[in-house]
């Protein structure tokens, strides 16, 4: 706990419960549970999120609830309840293989998701047709069909352009596509995206769009995949959507659309209904609660928040306003395994048990649960998450009837296998326009993208001495060309600024990277990239212009 001059203090299991039970009761008592939120994390566990999420909802009484899939998978589920009236989208990993064609997004699957990057490989030795629009050399680029170099960001543009290309040349099939919801606007939102527009937005040119255009039409077979979360910055809503518009007028099934959940257990937290909108067996009452982007952007919306697993000063957009929404907290609570950038700035910090050190299950992209066994015994006085979080409740006067695990996978099953109407597919088109990042400038002349590296997910994974062997702090990637241009040399320390704030780092010169655009990782709390990130809402992009100077 941190007493009142700011230090912390370790105190009994028993001191910290009643102090986290007085303080939650005062603050309802005084503004009611709708000023209270919590953010779950899929490094937790089906259980210990099954029971965040009903502490949240019949203990607190609050809707208020959600996670970092707010940035990635929330997106795709939204797009997807959009686009076809459905939910829960997994995918299949083996889906690559056998197709014709297949489309990559902005996207290096292969270090986001490489099982499934390693299966679009498998395709291509096999046969397939593989393009990739990306802006830098990857592994997926190099081993390309062909690799179409758009600029970064501008993936609905070049999405648009395809189905522009496909409406003025007869390519689709008018009784099918017409009979679609949305069909009229998207004829008028395309009217826009000539060929000449979408070369000047994306950098490839017309004939080169054109060629994408027919193979993908031409071809029996085909697949679009990309990745989205909170760690890319060059993705939002409006490109899934772009994505779901394509599909519609290929006349393709929605399985033709892979869009992975981004960590182990992102697609499990959102099923035990770690969201604002959590849906038939969770919904406690018939309004939604503030997302994440409320409870984080919106500082005095909320008068106490409960963290469990995640760290948004971490890999969150815009550090310097989570900052000031958590120091406006009358109580910050915050449930995790070690003292995080976010812990920090905790009144109260509870030790949780790693995966190691539990039991339990994850549900992975593919909606296939996996079994976690224990392999050691949990370190100092910490638990599992989900025993924390009944101790809270018990000390609190509720009785939830959970006494063991075993209790919490029974309601998990009933829940999920009660009888629900079967919904019907019903297709929508969603026309979205392009809709640039912030641009560069005189002040401010570079691009910055924000990309994953391969040893890291989130930001936990820098704590192990293993992997900081291979990859141990964020290097800003820049081309040659702009390091002589701003006398940065390789492994040179810079100063790097964006309107937001300024950060040092190592660079790294390379020529995988496009001239204009520097690139970086937000997996090193210590490096504190966030700082330099904004959030342009779930619909957008958000790529930052940043100035870079010799440090």
């Amino acid at each position: 706990m941190i007493n009142k001059s700011g230090e912390l203090v370790a105190v009994s299991w028993d001191e910290a419960l009643n102090y986290i039970s007085d303080r939650l009761k005062n603050i309802i008592n005084a503004h009611g549970p709708s000023s209270i939120g919590g953010i779950g994390s899929p490094r937790c566990t089906n259980e210990d999120n099954y029971m965040f999420q009903k502490f949240m909802r019949k203990t607190i009484a609050s809707e208020n609830i959600d996670s970092s899939a707010y940035f990635g998978y929330g997106l795709v589920e939204k797009a997807w309840n959009m686009a076809f009236g459905l939910s829960r989208h997994k995918i299949d990993l083996k889906s690559p293989l056998g197709k014709e064609v297949i489309l990559v997004i902005e996207s290096d699957l292969s270090i986001t998701h490489p099982v499934l990057g390693l299966n679009i490989l498998q395709a291509k030795r096999e046969g397939s047709n593989l393009i990739v629009a990306d802006s830098r050399e990857t592994k997926l680029t190099r081993h390309s069909t062909h690799w179409a170099r758009i600029i970064q960001g501008t993936g609905v543009a070049l999405l648009n352009g395809i189905m522009r290309i496909m409406l003025d040349r007869g390519l689709i099939n008018n009784q099918d596509v017409s009979n679609v919801k949305g069909f009229s606007k998207l004829q008028e939102t395309l009217k826009e995206y000539t060929p000449e527009r979408v070369s000047e937005i994306t950098g490839i040119t017309n004939e080169e769009l054109v060629e994408i255009t027919e193979t993908l039409v031409n071809a029996e077979t085909r697949m679009l995949t990309l990745s989205m979360s909170v760690s890319e910055n060059t993705k939002g809503l409006d490109t899934v959507l772009a994505a779901t518009n394509l599909i519609h007028l290929l006349g393709e099934s929605p399985d033709a659309l892979q869009i992975p959940a981004e960590y182990s257990n992102t697609f499990g937290l959102y099923q035990m209904g770690v969201r604002p909108d959590a849906g038939p067996g969770y919904q406690m009452s018939g309004s939604a609660g503030k997302n994440l982007m409320e409870m984080l952007y919106e500082p005095y919306s909320l008068k106490a928040l409960y963290i469990m697993g995640a760290d948004p000063l971490a890999t969150f957009p815009d550090k310097s306003e989570i900052i000031t929404t958590l120091k406006s907290l009358f109580l910050l609570i915050v449930q995790d395994i070690a003292l995080t950038e976010t812990a920090k700035y905790a009144h109260v910090i509870l030790p949780a048990s790693s995966w190691a050190e539990k039991d339990g299950t994850f549900t992975n992209a593919e909606g296939i649960t996996q079994m976690l066994s224990r392999i050691i015994e949990p370190a100092g006085q910490s638990i599992p998450d989900w025993q924390i979080l009944k101790k809270i409740t018990q000390t609190m006067g509720n009785d939830i009837r959970i006494n063991d695990r075993t209790d919490i996978d029974q309601e998990i099953h009933s829940l999920h296998n009660e009888p629900r109407e079967s919904v019907p597919m019903t297709r929508t088109f969603n026309p979205v326009q392009y809709v640039p990042g912030e641009k560069p400038d005189k002040e401010y002349p570079l691009n910055m993208v924000v990309r994953d590296v391969l040893q890291h997910a989130g930001s936990m994974s820098t704590r192990s001495k293993t992997l900081n062997l291979v990859s141990s702090e964020a290097l800003l990637e820049i081309n040659g060309k702009d390091a002589d241009r701003f006398g940065i040399s390789d492994n040179g320390h810079v100063k790097v600024s964006s309107r937001r704030g300024t950060v040092y780092l190592k660079a790294s010169v390379s020529y995988d990277v496009p001239d204009g655009i520097v690139y970086v990782p937000t997996h090193f709390p210590h490096s504190s990239v966030s700082t330099l990130t904004r959030s342009a809402g779930y619909r957008g992009i958000s790529t930052d212009a940043v100035r870079i100077e010799r440090a």
